[in-house]
């Protein structure tokens, strides 16, 4: 039990120093046919969802997809109804375990999980 709770502590320490010292990165979000949100974050390093498994990326950018439903979504839809080319720009960050934390210091977030990744999903 004991070395679980160490590996966690180490876990977390290593995981605050990231984000100090790389902090959150701009992500680029549009909005497409208005029912859906693209989101281009910046890849700034080898992102692998699975050891050994590898994937396309846009220019450098990690692209995620979601679908405007109610909540943080909704009033991101709302956010860039108001900008031309329907697109901005905010700070995002991918979490996993190859890729940056995300920030403590948000105020909100949209959490994207599958497979055996939802218990994490609680911990947050």
């Amino acid at each position: 039990m004991w070395a679980a709770i160490g590996t966690w502590i180490i876990d977390r320490l290593i995981r605050d120093c990231r984000l100090a010292c790389s902090g959150c990165p701009d992500a680029i979000v549009t909005l497409m046919f208005d029912e859906s949100l693209k989101v281009m974050n910046p890849n700034h390093q080898a992102w692998n969802p699975v050891p050994g498994v590898t994937s396309d990326y846009i220019n450098d950018y990690i692209v995620l997809c979601c679908k405007v439903k109610g909540g943080m979504t909704h009033d991101l839809y709302q956010h860039l109804k108001k900008y031309p080319g329907n697109s901005d720009m905010i700070q995002a960050s991918v979490e996993g375990q190859y890729e940056e934390p995300y920030p403590d210091n948000a105020d909100r977030g949209i959490y994207i999980a599958g497979g055996i990744g939802i218990p994490g999903m609680y911990e947050e």
